[in-house]
């Protein structure tokens, strides 16, 4: 029983896995809470590149992963010396061999877990939302490979005629178990120490050959890519790094690909379906100095062709509580917004509370995006030569120093 990697037989690979995803889980709360409160977008607009953001990011959480895994092979070696059952699955790591393996794999996990958790970080609400749901799904997949073991281990075999034992079922709930193993990264790290452990001893083989119908044998080398090598999981752990990080990229700089051009066909169609609105708008019941700003941008005169600000009937709406009503409404805190500045000016932004000032910077600095209409800075659409300084006091954690001056400063 203690060869199979199946409940209640085995629960030391099951564990384990767990332990990592919680640990990994845990560094995907920065990420989440860095997007969810902007701190991502200003550290943007110090001309940070997204490629650095993510590089810097992932250094330091696999610095941390590191020191992580040293603690838990140093934990696991120091209980395979010292232990007191001559029969647990610990007693494999006293072999340097095995506990280096180990080290490795988690090694291994750790680099391929960190760009699937921060694609995976553009999706929660919240961070303990994210994590919550990170684990429950890294625990359920982990228990439903663990059960398509039990069943391929107590499925049987049946011998053909020719005296080779066959598990139909067997087989089925491996290959299932494959396609798991290549979508989650977790389940590749039970695989892997299920792996090490199978090449504990002969005891555990020949048991496995009989019940499962395989053919597995110690005489491979350790990376070898048949089972119960590991060169299978590390090549599975090196491709899902490989495709975690290009989604992220993707996700992050999709126009590389072609996908820049798809946005900006959908974004020239909303514009033009919003200018057409826009032109439909009656503006009549604007004050006559407003009107006659927001016909000197919309006519592109010339005292607007120096402007190193100009904002072009900015609206923006979300929807807002109901009082007493669990039903939303839409409200508009931005409507049909006209205003440029021209260079070397002071210009101030004034308004009652809840007027949509805050709103409108945040727009300025694309934190968020309007529901139509346009900004452009210094003729461009690009928001990188901004300087925000927000309306309380705060430090973006990760900008050091320079940055920071940087970004209020400019």
């Amino acid at each position: 029983m203690y060869c199979f990697d199946t409940l209640p037989l085995s629960l030391f690979n099951f564990i384990n896995s767990i332990l990592a995803a919680i640990f990994i889980g845990i560094l995907s709360s920065n990420v989440i809470r860095e997007r969810l409160t902007h701190s991502k977008d200003l550290q943007l607009l110090t001309r940070l590149s997204k490629f650095t953001y993510w590089f810097s990011t992932a250094i330091y959480d696999f610095t941390l992963c590191l020191i992580l895994c040293s603690i838990l092979t140093i934990i696991v070696k120091i209980s395979a010396v010292y232990r007191v059952d001559s029969g647990a699955e610990v007693e494999i790591y006293v072999s340097n061999q095995h506990i280096g393996y180990f080290f490795l794999i988690f090694l291994l996990y750790s680099l391929t877990s960190l760009p699937f958790v921060y694609v995976y970080s553009f999706i929660p609400g919240t961070e303990l939302i994210g994590f919550v749901i990170y684990f429950i799904v890294n625990v359920l997949v982990c228990f439903v490979d663990v059960v398509l073991g039990f069943i391929g281990v107590f499925s049987g075999s049946k011998t053909l005629p020719n005296g080779t034992k066959v598990n139909q079922t067997g087989t089925l709930m491996t290959n299932i178990r494959w396609i798991l193993s290549a979508l989650f990264p977790t389940v590749n790290l039970k695989h892997a120490l299920f792996n090490i452990r199978l090449r504990s001893s002969d005891r555990c083989v020949g048991p496995v050959n009989s019940v499962m119908g395989t053919n597995y044998s110690l005489s491979e080398s350790w990376l070898s890519l048949s089972e119960p090598g590991l060169g299978i999981q590390c090549l599975i752990f090196i491709g899902q790094s490989i495709f975690w990080w290009f989604i992220v990229m993707f996700i992050e700089e999709g126009w590389k690909i072609g996908w820049k051009k798809m946005q900006y066909c959908f974004k020239r169609q909303q514009q033009q379906s919003a200018r057409r609105k826009t032109n439909e708008w009656n503006d009549q019941q604007l004050d006559t100095d407003v009107r006659n700003e927001r016909q000197l941008i919309l006519n592109q005169s010339q005292s607007t062709s120096s402007a190193i600000v100009i904002v072009q009937d900015l609206v923006h709406e979300f929807q807002k509580p109901k009082e007493a009503s669990s039903t939303t409404r839409i409200h508009r805190a931005v409507d049909h917004l006209n205003f440029f500045v021209p260079p070397s000016s002071c210009f101030g932004l004034l308004g009652a509370n809840g007027a949509g000032k805050t709103t409108t910077f945040r727009l300025l600095i694309n934190s968020i995006q309007p529901t139509s209409g346009e900004v452009f800075i210094n003729r461009t659409e690009n928001k990188a030569d901004i300087g925000y300084c927000p309306q309380f006091d705060w430090l973006v954690d990760h900008l050091n120093v320079r940055e920071t001056l940087t970004l209020f400063a400019r």
